[in-house]
C-alpha cells in the first residue's frame, strides 16, 4: 500500500514546481481526505518531544546545513522534463555531500540511544502485525539481488520507495524538507530526496521478529 517507484518521486521532488501543480497536489491530498475521513489523521499518535531525540534532531540540523551550503553553490535547474538533466543535478549534489561526509559512518544520527527511543516509538505506533504487513508489502516490491542499504551511496536501483506507514510517521520526529524517512530491508533510513543519498541507516528497526513477545513455557 505505501510503495512509490523511486524514478517518479525523484522527478517530482528534484523539479521546481508550478503553481499548477501545487493545485493539482492540494486537490489530489483533499480527495485522499475525503475518502478516508480526517480520522485518518487525528487518531494517530503525535510526536511528543523526548531528549532522547535532541541529539538526533541537532544532528539532523547539521547534516542539512551541509546540504544548503553545499547546494547554493551550485547552478540553478530549470524546469525540465528531461531526467537526464535532473540526474546530473542530483549526481553533483550527492558528490559534494560525500566529500564533505567522508568520514561519517552508519550510525552518524542513529546513534544507539536514538534506535532505542524510535524501537519505542514504533512499538507505542503499531502492532506487531502491522509492522510485519507493511514489512511484507514492501518486500514484495524489492527486485532479486537488490544490493545491501549504504550509507552516502544513492538507493539501489529499482529499490522501492517504502513510506513510512501514517500511524509510525506522525509519531516520528519531523523531518526538513530536503529529507524524508524510508522503510526498506527491515530498517528505517533517512534518504535526502535532492541528493538521492542515503544518509542513515537504523537496520533492524521495522523488523516484526524483533517486537514478537516470546512464547511463555507451558
Amino acid at each position: 500500500m505505501w510503495i512509490l517507484r523511486r524514478v517518479g518521486w525523484v522527478l517530482a521532488c528534484a523539479l521546481p514546481v508550478t503553481a499548477a501543480a501545487v493545485q493539482s497536489r492540494a486537490d489530489s491530498a483533499s480527495q485522499i481526505l475525503q475518502c478516508c475521513g480526517n480520522s485518518v489523521w487525528t487518531e494517530f499518535p503525535q510526536f511528543v518531544h523526548h531528549d532522547g531525540f535532541a541529539g538526533f534532531q541537532s544532528r539532523v540540523d547539521e547534516y542539512v546545513q551541509v546540504h544548503r551550503r553545499v547546494a547554493a553553490r551550485l547552478p540553478p535547474l530549470a524546469v525540465t522534463t528531461n531526467l537526464d538533466d535532473v540526474h546530473r543535478r542530483m549526481d553533483a549534489l550527492r558528490a559534494r555531500i560525500r566529500a564533505e561526509r567522508r568520514e561519517r559512518t552508519q550510525g552518524d544520527l542513529f546513534r544507539p540511544e536514538v534506535i532505542a527511543r524510535f524501537r519505542e516509538v514504533v512499538a507505542g505506533s503499531m502492532t506487531v502485525d502491522d509492522i510485519r504487513n507493511a514489512m511484507e508489502d514492501i518486500d514484495e516490491h524489492v527486485p532479486p539481488g537488490m544490493r545491501p542499504l549504504r550509507i552516502n551511496e544513492p538507493l539501489p536501483d529499482d529499490a522501492p520507495f517504502g513510506m513510512v506507514p501514517p500511524a509510525l510517521l506522525r509519531a516520528l520526529p519531523p523531518l526538513p524538507d530536503e529529507l524524508r524517512y524510508m522503510v526498506l530491508s527491515k530498517a528505517i533510513l533517512i534518504w535526502d530526496q535532492h541528493a538521492d543519498l542515503v544518509v542513515d541507516i537504523a537496520a533492524g528497526v521495522f523488523d516484526a521478529g524483533t517486537y514478537a513477545k516470546p512464547k511463555s513455557k507451558e
